[in-house]
């Protein structure tokens, strides 16, 4: 089923206030993050976009209140045409962030 627009702005809401954008490594390294105590909603961008769910263990962190934060990520080519196809929704600073991994 294709993904509808209201997806995609929902998305982009999310991903405005709680994810990342970024480029490393290599000319191919891209991702796109969230990390998030409700893993619900980052089941919705996995099921939008695909990418991974992980739990990171935060009990070594001393200011953590919680044990553990749910992670999902996006890489790659992927990440890439994610980036691109949320650009015109967001803000300008995760405009000039996106440009950024993107150059």
């Amino acid at each position: 089923m294709p993904v509808t627009i209201r997806q995609l702005e929902w998305a982009s809401g999310f991903l405005e206030g709680e994810g990342c954008f970024r480029r490393y490594n290599n000319r191919t390294g891209y991702e796109v993050t969230a990390r998030q105590n409700d893993g619900e909603v980052l089941d919705k961008l996995q099921n939008l976009f695909g990418g991974h769910r992980s739990t990171i263990d935060t009990r070594s962190n001393k200011l953590s209140k919680r044990p553990t934060i749910e992670c999902w990520s996006v890489t790659g080519p992927k990440a890439r045409g994610v980036m691109m196809t949320l650009f015109s929704l967001m803000s300008r600073h995760r405009k000039d962030q996106i440009k950024r991994a993107l150059a």
